[in-house]
């Protein structure tokens, strides 16, 4: 997602400033060409030859050159974004006002590019006013500012202050970078994962969805500008972008629920969410012991969750569904955009073991209202699949 996105790290005295290895090697693992600048005493923290092993490339120190270039200018043209991680007190108050005593002040005021600042620090410097202040003036200027967490800091206390996880940091990137903002100001309701539907405390149906191609169209909404609310069944996935509010459920009716409470307000509903067709008709309130050789159970259909929803869906609403197939699969997604009042359907094959459910990657056909083949996407990682996916439909308004 970031090849040959040049980045810039640069790297201020905190204790955080081993946690900017794994940054530096995740950014090198997406493809990027990384480029280090560190203070004095962030050296004091970790060895510059660590980042020059990592990166492939010299690690900056100072603002003085013996082969006739101008580091801190060589640098500012060169970069395509600016991460100062972690941002001391001290480097936050300098770029604020202007003050340009090391390599990594005068890069920054000479430079005009996205820059993204990750404050870590203990929480009393970090909550006062003058670093609030500063993290203000340093907003006003369009630079990005990732809030710390909230934890066990390197004093032992508890409270804001502590760096992010890098995932959170390598997203805001690639938001700033890689995605258009081409949802910004859209609200945007998606659904992922399975449902369960119980047979008794202890039991219950479910399916294979592992909700990775829902979670990864929340993140593709909310990379392209969009305010995401993602509705989820239980799964073992983290989300690690901030922005995206979630809201958990289990069963379809849940689901159903939760999706009724927010469709009235959004422009773009994703469903992505693999509900069950079928739930147990009696649900027993003890867990069924083995007294028998077999156990019969009797099924009702579920709650179709779009097609309740069909008879609400404005104009100015856009429905993306999905249909999972094992046979027939062009015939059964368009019987069932049509079913379901769709403006999109993505189909893919879930017949094939090495894509679809739990697996990174995905194949998929996208397909219009009146049933037409518009895109396919080839097999590529869904995170790549659901911003082509988004970018197609925006494209066509």
């Amino acid at each position: 997602m970031l090849h040959r996105v040049k980045v810039l790290v640069g790297v201020s005295g905190g204790i955080a400033a081993y946690k900017v290895v794994d940054l530096v090697s995740k950014l090198v693992r997406e493809r990027a060409e990384v480029k280090v600048i560190m203070t004095k005493n962030a050296c004091e923290f970790i060895t510059p030859l660590t980042f020059s092993s990592l990166s492939k490339n010299p690690v900056y120190l100072n603002d003085f050159s013996k082969d006739g270039i101008i580091p801190h200018l060589a640098l500012a043209r060169w970069a395509d974004i600016f991460v100062i991680a972690p941002a001391t007190a001290n480097i936050i108050g300098k770029c604020a006002n202007g003050i340009g005593d090391d390599l990594l002040s005068t890069t920054f005021l000479a430079y005009n590019g996205p820059t993204i600042f990750v404050p870590s620090m203990n929480s009393k410097m970090y909550e006062r006013s003058t670093t609030q202040k500063n993290l203000s003036i340093l907003k006003s200027m369009g630079c990005t500012i990732l809030e710390p967490d909230i934890g066990r800091l390197a004093s032992g206390e508890v409270g804001i202050g502590r760096y992010p996880d890098n995932e959170v940091i390598l997203n805001e990137i690639m938001r700033i970078v890689v995605y258009k903002s081409l949802l910004f100001g859209k609200r945007i309701l998606v659904t992922a994962g399975p449902t369960r539907e119980f047979i008794d405390p202890v039991r219950f149906i479910t399916n294979r969805s592992s909700g990775k191609m829902g979670y990864e169209m929340a993140k593709a909404a909310y990379m392209m500008g969009g305010d995401v609310k993602l509705i989820t069944g239980v799964t073992q996935l983290p989300i690690s972008l901030k922005g995206i509010e979630r809201r958990h459920v289990a069963t379809a009716k849940e689901m159903l629920n939760a999706v009724r409470e927010e469709i009235e307000g959004i422009d773009m509903l994703i469903m992505a969410a693999a509900v069950a067709d079928y739930r147990p008709k009696e649900i027993k309130s003890q867990k069924i012991k083995k007294d028998e050789e077999q156990l019969i159970l009797t099924l009702e259909r579920t709650e179709d969750i779009l097609k309740e929803l069909k008879e609400r869906k404005r104009d100015t609403q856009t429905f993306i569904g999905f249909a999972a197939e094992t046979e027939e699969h062009i015939e059964n997604a368009r019987k069932k955009v049509v079913e379901k009042g769709l403006d999109y359907i993505v189909l893919n094959d879930v017949s094939k073991e090495d894509i679809g459910f739990e697996s990174d990657e995905n194949e998929v056909l996208l397909l219009d209202r009146r049933g037409e083949i518009i895109a396919h996407i080839p097999r590529k990682q869904k995170v790549q699949v659901a911003k082509e996916i988004l970018e197609i439909v925006l494209e066509r308004g």
